[in-house]
């Protein structure tokens, strides 16, 4: 018999490693797929392989939600996280005080996601009557961020006014204590580096109750173009 040649006695040899070799590669793409999809346990975590059509069919939210040590405690809903980390402003109306001489200033402080409090500190001379007002001011923000957005609020507080009359060349004044009941709608905008820079429009209204009558208008409108620092 003539001998065989070399290269028919190494081709059954080089097909027998490009074989193993094609099934150590689907191996090792079959193994790393499964490893993404979670189906074999990575050290530390369960012994038991997941099975496919589950893993395939659990939600993404509730992965995100629970806590990996006990599944079947979800962790805490971080949804209503404040986007704004300061807690009050302090602000003041330059316009109303350089164009009609009115001096006010306002503290406003977070009270919970959506919802603030503050006081108020105005006084007005204008003619022959003057108003002086200390009031309380509760606010609800529509977006669920106190102290940036839309809100809408109440006033309460304790007003003094006074009014100036003339008796044959003689000018006295009248004045006496009100309890001052109304509301108020309001933008503020936290801009800035830090969002530290407030700006505030707004306006409302507010009824006085005197104990006793002094002449005063009884119905005053408010106007709120403040600025101020958030902090």
């Amino acid at each position: 018999m003539s001998p065989v040649p070399h290269s028919l006695e190494r081709s059954p040899s080089r097909g027998h490693r490009r074989v193993r070799g094609l099934r150590l590669a689907g191996a090792l793409i079959l193994l790393t797929g499964a490893l993404m999809l979670g189906v074999v346990g990575l050290p530390g975590a369960a012994s038991a392989a997941i099975p496919l059509d589950v893993a395939m069919s659990t939600p993404a939210v509730q992965l995100e939600t629970q806590d990996p040590t006990n599944p079947d405690t979800p962790l805490p809903d971080t949804s209503r996280v404040h986007r704004i980390g300061h807690e009050r402003v302090l602000s003041i109306n330059p316009v109303a005080l350089v164009a009609l001489g009115l001096f006010s200033m306002d503290y406003e402080q977070r009270l919970g996601d959506d919802t603030t409090w503050g006081m108020s500190l105005s006084y007005f001379d204008w003619r022959d009557r003057n108003y002086l007002s200390l009031d309380g001011k509760f606010r609800y923000y529509f977006g669920g961020d106190g102290l940036d957005g839309m809100s809408a609020g109440f006033i309460l507080g304790m007003n003094r006014a006074g009014r100036d009359s003339e008796d044959e060349d003689e000018v006295s004044r009248r004045s006496g204590a009100a309890v001052g009941l109304g509301f108020v709608v309001e933008q503020q905008w936290l801009v800035g580096s830090g969002e530290r820079f407030a700006v505030t429009l707004g306006g409302g209204g507010k009824r006085l109750f005197f104990l006793r009558d002094v002449g005063a208008q009884r119905a005053l409108p408010t106007v709120r173009l403040s600025i101020g620092w958030a902090f």
